[in-house]
């Protein structure tokens, strides 16, 4: 993406924040549907973050709870985690609700993501991270990426990221 449209996205966020207008020439229709959703929720999109030890011990009860998923998506969590070894990308599996279960992948981008707690047991659904592709990729029921800027909170806006829902047979989300 050239620095211009980056520049031209930035501002597009920054209007939307300032005076609730989207340029839907620069916002795709799924970020603006997700902005506005965050904007309901009250996200911050200003507020850093940070966990608790409560995240802890939520995140060892989901994964208790999620043991099946894990055992079956860890085979190719190693092999995308070799595939993107040295590259700046991470795996991550979630459950349905955006808590990050597993994270894998390339160490030196650890330090950058643990910042803005992209790590096993923080919550990324859009309440909690506002735009974002696991959580937008959650509601929407279908793969995201979201770039740069598209991300609602500004903390968030050095990511690009992909996510894809996984559906069990009867169509939900897992």
């Amino acid at each position: 993406m050239s620095t211009n449209l980056l520049s031209l996205g930035k501002k597009a966020w920054e209007q939307y924040l300032e005076k609730d207008v989207l340029d839907s020439r620069l916002v795709r229709g799924a970020v603006a549907s997700s902005w506005q959703r965050c904007r309901v929720l009250n996200v911050n999109p200003l507020l850093t973050s940070g966990g608790d030890a409560e995240e802890l011990r939520q995140l060892e009860q989901r994964r208790y709870e999620k043991e099946h998923l894990i055992q079956v998506a860890r085979p190719f969590l190693r092999d995308l985690s070799c595939f993107v070894g040295k590259t700046d990308f991470q795996v991550i599996l979630t459950d349905e609700n955006g808590l990050l279960l597993e994270v894998a992948g390339d160490a030196r981008v650890a330090a950058r993501a643990q910042e803005v707690h992209l790590c096993a047991g923080a919550n990324w659904s859009e309440a909690s991270k506002g735009t974002n592709a696991i959580g937008t990729a959650i509601v929407e029921r279908a793969p995201v990426q979201i770039h740069a800027w598209e991300h609602f909170r500004a903390e968030n806006q050095f990511l690009t990221c992909s996510a894809a829902p996984i559906f069990d047979p009867a169509g939900n989300i897992v």
